[in-house]
């Protein structure tokens, strides 16, 4: 998504062979759109999907089917009143939604007790507050207030809670990436774009390789369903001895964002920092405001209906 990455021990070639020990590794492809789109490529010890066993679990907890044919109402959402809901993947709470994203709102102080996968879309995660550690496949990633985290559709991972979070998750049902209006056409990010490929911070690699410290148990969310998945014991998601590719999880801090400003309003397409199907993640930073002298001031009222912000 930002740039190719590589980490821990993979082969000179794709699709060639890797041993550990005298055992051939497992080559796993993660992809998007088929195999056209970005794509990473993992070797495992172990078949990394060696299942033993699976149950259902119901509707996520955080979630409330929509009454059909409710009226459309305005709300106030407010979150600093939400009760503490335990720990970050099932603590969650829908907010609202529709067919291309869903917000979600966690207050958590407690780390998830299982690793968590969110097969229905990718997720981009605001920290309000509080401190952790994103631990995946991919290595490691610290996160602290201020920061979005993005974490790469089916992804397992988990959250390690070390100050009380409050973490707003904007789930995908398409896709979230940068705003193509600020790549080159190889790729690269303009210089006039509101960041550099130097502020996303990429997966930390332990020398001593990821950590192992839960059972091998992983909870799926397809269709705002959860599945637990029993993982065969030599067949741990983190049994990675290393990968390489452009897809992977990593952190933005908010203070990286540079802020545009003009003589008069400008439109929220400025404030662009991530764009997914059907919507725009604006964030709106201390800047110089409207400055010609008969600027209309704001609150600006704007209807975008073919986009939500």
């Amino acid at each position: 998504m930002i740039h190719r990455i590589a980490r821990g021990t993979y082969p000179p070639k794709p699709h060639t062979t890797l041993y550990d020990q005298g055992k051939l590794a497992f080559e796993h492809c993660f992809t998007r759109q088929g195999f056209d789109g970005t794509y990473s490529i993992f070797y495992h010890r172990q078949a990394p999907h060696w299942v033993d066993a699976q149950e259902a679990m119901g509707i996520h907890p955080g979630y409330q089917p929509p009454e059909p044919h409710s009226t459309i109402q305005r709300a106030h959402f407010r979150t600093q009143a939400m009760p503490n809901a335990g720990s970050p993947f099932l603590g969650r709470e829908l907010l609202m939604g529709n067919r291309d994203v869903g917000i979600w709102f966690v207050h958590a102080d407690q780390s998830d007790p299982a690793y968590g996968c969110n097969a229905d879309g990718d997720e981009l995660v605001f920290v309000h507050q509080g401190s952790g550690t994103l631990e995946t496949p991919c290595g490691l990633l610290p996160f602290t207030a201020g920061d979005y985290v993005f974490i790469p559709r089916s992804l397992v991972h988990r959250w390690v809670v070390e100050t009380p979070v409050q973490l707003l998750v904007t789930e995908a049902l398409s896709w979230i990436d940068l705003p193509a209006q600020f790549r080159n056409a190889s790729g690269q990010l303009k210089m006039d774009a509101p960041y550099s490929h130097r502020d996303f911070q990429e997966p930390q690699w332990p020398e001593q390789g990821l950590p192992q410290t839960l059972p091998p148990e992983v909870l799926v969310k397809r269709d705002q369903h959860l599945t637990r998945l029993h993982m065969h014991p030599h067949s741990h998601p983190f049994d990675v001895l290393g990968w390489d590719g452009a897809l992977w999880p990593f952190v933005f801090p908010i203070r990286a964002f540079q802020p545009k400003t003009g003589l008069v309003h400008l439109p929220p397409t400025i404030h662009g920092t991530f764009a997914g199907g059907g919507f725009l993640v604006c964030s709106f930073v201390p800047r110089l405001v409207d400055f010609h002298p008969q600027a209309i001031p704001c609150p600006y009222p704007h209807s975008s209906v073919d986009c939500d912000e």
